[in-house]
């Protein structure tokens, strides 16, 4: 299997891997000059060069039967009108790698052919405020999910409000980075370019996958800085890729490496041919019905190794300075699918809506940052966590964790003004139920006024006991193993001593299924990680000294 993956992955950079020739260089335009070159990925779609390239004839002309009166009034309804727009422009910042599950932003960068309305623009996002940042100002939805900056009068930026309030902050490196020469390549001819910043990951995961998945003689090629894709649309097209590395001395072992790779991928393609031919031609006893299936597929299979081996013959892999380049034909008629991809993939809608989940979870990961932030300067004034409950003389549990911690979340004020001697309910404190922080919310009103999902495990070994607090050196599995606060599925009044009660030798109970039916977790490191599912080793992981072996998922 890792032969397998390892060839793989080297035909396809061979296939996609690309000869980029030198283009002029000139001024940015300002949605690329809006890019830092040391972003962790990058797209540029030139929708206007495609939208008028005769790949698209078929979907123009389909469109046009929708009538004039319908096209002019879907272009009246928008600001910018959307046969105004030319490019998009699309950024991913460098992800905090070392915070548990990195939480991946986006940043989208619309430009137009002609000035818009501003104030039109800014209507269409509901009720806004504006925001000052160091170099500019910008303005947020009611919901905080996306935040818009003007770049100039035909360039829209929106993203995530962290994103947006860092871009604002901080002026694009005006010294080279990994994806200048992509950020340069987009400016030029080329309708569709996008790259990754390799040499963002951090070094120890790349080493553990390259040691673990790929041979050792091909393992080189895998230890690049940065990888560019893009696409012309000269004749059917070609796909061009460039693989970058550090220096002379790694890209020589990389050369190397597609060497061997090649003729290791010859062998490969002779073997399956061989086993596909024995499907194709029987072994001459007479064909059954049954066999058809699977002969049909092989037969496909064939052309599929002809036409890998003929691209090996053809050497697509050049060397250029420090990097690796090659350039592929398209299949006819491949572009016209390309570029319808890419024209459903430029529209503004669906860019904002997946936005505004992602924003979802990031505010509600940085929700859980802070509370683990505050029990951490909790446990440091205290010289331990909190319990799971604030009790009165004889253990009675009265007001939830989440009170205890409200002075580390600068609401000292609220703090002072529960009666901590009485339980949640009492007609003084259920009176500041409604006066809940946003940091114990769910975003986007997912959470009930009043209520929240985030909540703790008591018992079990657990680290959390409802009358005493743990010491960091009670958590003998490690604090980068322990669950500490999660996502559950039910909502409870946030003063309310009311918390998920864990047992390991019963079924857990429910976590949240807000986020695409998964949750986050604040693990007793303070970072925090997004489950889909729940792993397999979550009682483990709950557990703060069971010894267990965490397997990682």
């Amino acid at each position: 299997m890792k032969r397998f993956l390892a060839i793989l992955a080297v035909v396809t950079t061979a296939a996609a891997a690309p000869a980029q020739p030198a283009e002029p260089k000139a001024a940015l335009p300002a949605d690329l000059a809006a890019v830092p070159n040391d972003a962790f990925a990058f797209a540029h779609i030139k929708l206007a060069d495609l939208w008028k390239n005769d790949a698209l004839k078929d979907v123009r002309d389909i469109l046009r039967k929708a009538g004039p009166k319908a096209l002019e009034a879907f272009d009246q309804r928008f600001t910018p009108a959307p046969s105004t727009v030319e490019r998009i422009t699309a950024y991913m910042p460098p992800p905090n790698f070392e915070a548990g599950g990195p939480e991946f932003d986006f940043v989208f960068i619309l430009s137009v052919g002609k000035p818009f309305d501003r104030d039109k623009f800014v209507k269409q996002l509901g009720k806004t405020t504006e925001r000052k940042g160091r170099n500019a100002t910008f303005v947020v939805d009611a919901d905080e999910s996306v935040a818009v900056r003007f770049l100039d009068d035909r360039t829209i930026a929106f993203g995530t409000v962290q994103a947006i309030q860092f871009m604002v902050d901080h002026a694009a490196p005006q010294k080279p980075g990994p994806l200048t020469p992509a950020i340069q390549l987009a400016a030029g001819s080329r309708p569709i370019v996008a790259a990754v910043n390799t040499s963002a990951l951090p070094p120890e995961v790349v080493e553990q996958f390259v040691t673990r998945q790929i041979p050792e003689p091909l393992q080189p090629l895998f230890k690049s800085q940065a990888v560019t894709l893009s696409m012309d649309l000269d004749g059917d097209g070609h796909v061009q890729a460039t693989v970058s590395y550090r220096d002379a001395e790694a890209a020589d072992a990389a050369e190397k490496s597609v060497a061997i790779a090649t003729e290791m991928a010859r062998k490969l393609i002779a073997d399956t041919r061989t086993q596909l031919s024995e499907k194709v031609f029987g072994d001459g006893k007479g064909a059954r019905i049954d066999d058809l299936p699977e002969a049909a597929a092989s037969l496909l299979g064939l052309g599929v190794l002809q036409h890998a081996e003929d691209l090996l013959d053809q050497k697509p892999v050049k060397r250029s300075g420090d990097a690796l380049t090659a350039s592929v034909a398209l299949p006819p008629h491949f572009k016209s699918a390309l570029g319808t991809a890419a024209v459903a993939g430029s529209m503004i809608a669906p860019a904002v809506g997946k936005l505004k989940g992602r924003a979802t979870r990031v505010r509600s990961a940085n929700n859980l940052k802070q509370i683990g932030l505050a029990l951490h300067n909790y446990a440091d004034t205290f010289n331990t966590f909190p319990s799971a409950a604030i009790v009165d003389k004889k253990g009675k549990p009265l007001l939830s964790w989440r009170v205890a911690i409200l002075p580390f979340i600068e609401q000292d004020n609220l703090y002072k003004q529960f009666h901590l001697d009485e339980p949640w309910d009492s007609e003084h404190n259920k009176t500041l139920i409604a006066q809940m922080p946003k940091t114990f919310a769910l975003p986007n009103n997912l959470s009930k006024p009043g209520e929240t999902h985030y909540r703790v495990l008591v018992g079990g070994d657990s680290m959390w006991d409802w009358v005493q607090g743990v010491t960091f050196a009670q958590i003998t599995d490690g604090t980068s193993n322990t669950w500490m606060v999660v996502e559950a599925d039910e909502g409870v009044p946030w003063t309310k001593p009311d918390e998920l009660e864990f047992d390991p030798k019963k079924p857990l109970p429910k976590f949240g299924t807000k986020f695409n039916g998964g949750f986050h977790v604040l693990y007793a490191d303070g970072s925090v990680r997004f489950y889909k599912n729940v792993p397999a080793s979550a009682a483990a992981m709950i557990t703060k000294g069971g010894g267990e072996v965490i397997v990682d998922e």
